[in-house]
């Protein structure tokens, strides 16, 4: 999602490095939040931060962002849409719960998924191709 978010400011702008034409990275985090969550069955429920809304959050670990050097002129918006990436995400949470904290997903065993995909994904191709594999001795 942080990367689709530079994505659509990068594409948007006009060129220049002094062009100040609209979105700003302040733009494009609100239609990444309140206004994605506008176009889903949960609006009213999620995207904004207020009492009585689902706690779905994320959280970022501001030094690898501002990390070697962040003017302090900088916009925190500004730098958390141009400069953060997957591995500064600390945690999630979705709904009230984690499900993400320091690289480990709470709700999902990832080796246990690889395995059952590696075993569903290889019956299906002993199925479509059943001499697959096989030595063929003539």
């Amino acid at each position: 999602m942080l990367a689709e978010l530079r994505l659509v400011l990068r594409v948007h702008r006009r060129p220049g490095l002094d062009e100040t034409e609209v979105p700003a990275p302040a733009q494009v985090f609100r239609m990444a939040t309140e206004h994605g969550a506008a176009t889903t069955p949960w609006q009213g429920s999620i995207g904004v931060i207020a009492p009585g809304m689902r706690a779905d959050l994320v959280l970022i670990d501001w030094e690898r962002v501002t990390g070697p050097f962040l003017d302090d002129l900088t916009a925190p918006l500004d730098a958390l849409v141009l400069r953060a990436k997957p591995d500064a995400v600390a945690m999630t949470m979705c709904d009230g719960e984690v499900v993400y904290r320091d690289g480990v997903f709470t709700r999902v065993d990832r080796a246990a998924a690889m395995e059952e995909l590696r075993a569903t994904l290889a019956a299906r191709s002993r199925k479509r191709w059943p001499s697959a594999g096989r030595s063929r001795r003539r």
